[in-house]
């Protein structure tokens, strides 16, 4: 995941290139080779292990320098031949010290989105059956259980509502996850200078297109 929001800032910051100064073909090869990246085709170019310095630049130029020689290849020119330059096409305007927290910031972003809140819901609606309701009855509302207090005894309640505790805290911190996410979609803004505007309409585009 990390290495495809990789791919997409770059890509998003190739197409601003290309309405510039970059040269379109190739602006074109080094999408093609992007694509190749985020498909897979060329992982055995990509040793390096996860533990690497705190902005990602062993990571950012790993992927700089496959793309480029990539691309060269793509345009019939010879592996190796700085014809697609790693910093000054692939990398331009990309310091990973910008990039690579947004980056970060992109996963968490999708993996809240994807992965912990599908599961948040499927643990309320869970909690929710448990949990006693006016007039209702399941399989907690008869069982009775002392309740604590400082650890001390206290007032007994039933053990259905005792989950109804839990389902509202669940309802509480899924009323949260709004809040949490535009942190995060300010967070990634925050990395970038205020002329980077064209940059996030096309990111944003991507995004919300999958």
């Amino acid at each position: 995941m990390n290495s495809l929001s990789y791919l997409v800032i770059g890509l998003c910051a190739l197409q601003v290139n290309m309405e510039y100064s970059l040269v379109p073909s190739i602006g074109k090869a080094i999408m093609q080779a992007a694509q190749e990246v985020a498909d897979g085709k060329l992982n055995d170019h990509f040793p390096l292990v996860v533990w690497q310095a705190g902005s990602g630049t062993q990571r950012n130029m790993n992927a700089n320098e496959v793309i480029a020689n990539r691309a060269a290849e793509i345009l019939g020119h010879k592996h190796g031949d700085k014809f697609v330059h790693p910093n000054d096409h692939v990398n331009r305007l990309q310091p990973s010290n910008d990039t690579f927290p947004t980056v970060m910031h992109i996963v968490v972003a999708i993996e809240i989105n994807s992965r912990l809140i599908p599961k948040l819901k499927q643990l309320h609606t869970s909690l929710k059956s448990k949990a006693i309701k006016p007039f209702l009855t399941n399989e907690f509302s008869d069982i009775v259980k002392i309740g604590c207090t400082h650890s001390q005894d206290a007032t007994p309640l039933t053990l259905g509502q005792e989950f109804s505790g839990y389902t509202t805290q669940g309802s509480i911190k899924n009323s949260l996850k709004d809040e949490t996410m535009a942190r995060l979609h300010l967070c990634c803004t925050l990395n970038f200078i205020k002329d980077d505007l064209q940059y996030f309409n096309i990111i944003s585009r991507i995004y919300k297109e999958d």
